[in-house]
């Protein structure tokens, strides 16, 4: 008889971006995976400009025509706002926020949004 071959694993590589559900589900580590980014000297200052002036609008935009305290349940807690009879509209405005802050992460450089992600996420 053949001696039975080895098997070999092969581990899939660590991702190199966030995901969707990464940046929704884990929002102190996209906070700080966002700081990291904003705080790294490689990465130029246009870059960090547009990021955050695109969030910032679309952020000011949110808060002006709501309460505080709409927008923090409409933000933190969406099944809560749709309990408290906040409007859809207004919870699915905050969702639309996160996913533009993770369409804006394409806005760095790969390599050092790579570095930062494997250091805030998996260490």
């Amino acid at each position: 008889m053949k001696p039975s071959a080895r098997r070999t694993t092969t581990q899939t590589p660590p991702r190199q971006r966030p995901t969707l559900g990464d940046v929704i589900f884990h929002l102190p580590r996209a906070v700080r995976l966002i700081g990291a980014l904003l705080r790294d000297r490689r990465v130029g200052i246009i870059r960090k400009a547009v990021f955050v002036v695109v969030i910032g609008s679309l952020a000011l935009a949110l808060l002006i025509p709501e309460t505080l305290f709409g927008a923090v349940v409409g933000t933190l807690l969406p099944l809560i706002g749709l309990l408290l009879n906040l409007p859809p509209d207004a919870v699915l405005d905050w969702f639309v926020l996160g996913i533009a802050s993770f369409e804006l992460l394409r806005v760095f450089p790969r390599r050092i949004v790579a570095e930062h992600y494997q250091r805030v996420y998996w260490r």
